[in-house]
């Protein structure tokens, strides 16, 4: 299982991890000059899995739309929007 603060993929920096359990991680981050939202599966307990999304052998992040990000946000707990 691969530890998601160590999840930085060429181009990512200050990555804060928000939410992490034994499934999923999901974490903010600078890339390509701006704040992006990223998400991915940890893997299993074998040191060997890498989770995924992985790119050319290493864990990376699925970066979120802006537009996905924004809907999450309008949504309150209620699951009403905003």
């Amino acid at each position: 299982m691969v530890n998601p603060e160590t999840v930085t993929y060429k181009g990512i920096t200050d990555l804060i991890v928000l939410f992490t359990n034994d499934s999923y991680s999901i974490a903010v981050f600078k890339w390509k000059g701006g704040v992006k939202y990223g998400i991915r599966w940890n893997g299993n307990e074998s040191e060997d899995d890498k989770g995924t999304p992985v790119s050319h052998g290493i864990p990376t992040w699925f970066i979120l739309p802006n537009e996905a990000v924004d809907n999450f946000i309008r949504i309150n707990t209620k699951g009403e929007r905003k």
